[in-house]
């Protein structure tokens, strides 16, 4: 980040028309606000290329300081990852005067220079190019406040950092819609001949492996909780679930099929065909309800 602060300084003056460049002597000499940053883990000025390190100083008739200098800053932020893989987050990063009270120094809302093909605008909303980050990032300036510190009030401004994940191709092409297609493949097993029992159990414990193998694989921040991701993994589950329990009921008519038919006029063939019917239709429907109302909200 490269820091550019203007100072605008009433009894600083001098008569030449053109920009003065200060010396690092003289800069001693001359009263230039110190920024401190908030929430900075670590500040740090890296090192210039050449002999001598780079001093921009410079003065400007009638008031003007300018001074800049290249800073790499590490700031605290506190990430919500729960929503993943459609999680926001925000980060202001705000820096004040820590030398002088607001009555002495205020400082104005920062502009943000960017580069783009013509050069480094200005601005105070800036969409930078995060080709390389699984984030859209939006930078925007903070408008000047006053912080109480030590029973002082003192100017303070910053910028805001706001990060949106990109929902990429790959983990909704190596995760949800695999997914979604076992999901629908486990209600084929309500068609699958009940006395076909490896058959039938043997197809949905596979699904359900292969469905945990690719949740497995999800690359996802380790602290994001239950996220949407265990949302959806618990909604595609609960399909193959539901479908092993139903045919655990099938069974257990087909083990006391006698004792049911002995005792009573139940027809139990005819019941599994009812039962493994309305499964059919009732985990179809299940499963597209959590599908739009997932996506929905």
């Amino acid at each position: 980040m490269l820091a550019s602060l203007a100072h605008f300084d009433a009894p600083f003056h001098c008569s030449t028309t053109k920009w003065y460049f200060i010396s690092e002597d003289l800069s001693r000499l001359i009263y230039m606000p110190t920024l401190r940053y908030d929430m900075a883990k670590r500040v740090e000025k890296p090192k210039d290329y050449g002999s001598v390190g780079k001093h921009y100083f410079w003065f400007e008739k009638p008031h003007r300081l300018e001074y800049r200098e290249v800073v790499l800053l590490t700031v605290y932020c506190i990430f919500d990852f729960e929503p993943f893989p459609f999680d926001q987050h925000t980060c202001n990063v705000s820096f004040g005067s820590i030398t002088r009270s607001y009555k002495l120094v205020q400082l104005k809302r920062p502009t943000i220079s960017h580069r783009d093909n013509h050069g480094f605008e200005p601005e105070e909303l800036v969409v930078p190019n995060t080709s390389r980050l699984p984030f859209r990032m939006k930078v925007q300036s903070l408008k000047p406040f006053l912080k109480l510190e030590f029973g002082y009030n003192y100017s303070y401004t910053g910028i805001t950092i706001h990060l949106e994940r990109i929902y990429d191709g790959r983990l909704k092409g190596g995760f949800v819609i695999p997914t979604t297609i076992l999901a629908g493949l486990s209600i084929i097993s309500f068609l699958i001949d009940p006395e076909k029992v490896p058959g039938r159990i043997g197809f949905l414990l596979t699904i359900s492996l292969i469905i945990t193998s690719l949740y497995m694989a999800i690359e996802a921040p380790n602290d994001r909780g239950f996220s949407k991701v265990e949302a959806w993994m618990c909604g595609v589950q609960s399909a193959v679930m539901f479908a092993l329990v139903e045919y655990g009921v099938i069974l257990a008519l087909h083990k006391y099929r006698m004792i049911i038919e002995t005792n009573g006029k139940m027809n139990t063939g005819k019941v599994i065909k009812m039962i493994d019917t309305f499964s059919l239709f009732f985990s179809l429907i299940s499963f597209v309800s959590f599908y739009i109302v997932f996506w929905l909200f």
